[in-house]
């Protein structure tokens, strides 16, 4: 998870299961896309989704910083798969796994 309109620095590739350019900003997420690109049970997947804000009012506020309510988020990976069903991805490392900022925007 990002801020939605911060500076990064864009990998873009073309992405024959979504028929377009992919534009995602980091390494890390690259790689997950490739390996999206070769499964069978997906049938596309959106990057950098912005949050709806109108749903940050279901999350319990304990142990999160108040700015980060105030802030725009966007999620890494929205998976559109061939059932139907959706799911969300984030990508982190693992050091970051381990920091107060990582837990509380994944929260």
């Amino acid at each position: 998870m990002e801020k939605a309109r911060g500076k990064y620095r864009d990998i873009k590739f073309y992405s024959e299961k979504n028929g377009r350019i992919i534009c995602v900003h980091t390494k890390m997420a690259r790689d997950y896309a490739v390996w999206l690109e070769k499964q069978q049970s997906l049938d596309s997947y959106e990057v950098n989704i912005p949050f709806e804000s109108e749903r940050l009012a279901y999350v319990n506020p304990v142990e999160i910083r108040k700015l980060y309510f105030q802030t725009d988020w966007a999620s890494d990976f929205l998976l559109h798969f061939r059932d139907g069903h959706k799911a969300i991805r984030e990508m982190s490392s693992l050091d970051n796994l381990m920091k107060l900022a990582t837990i509380e925007k994944l929260e």
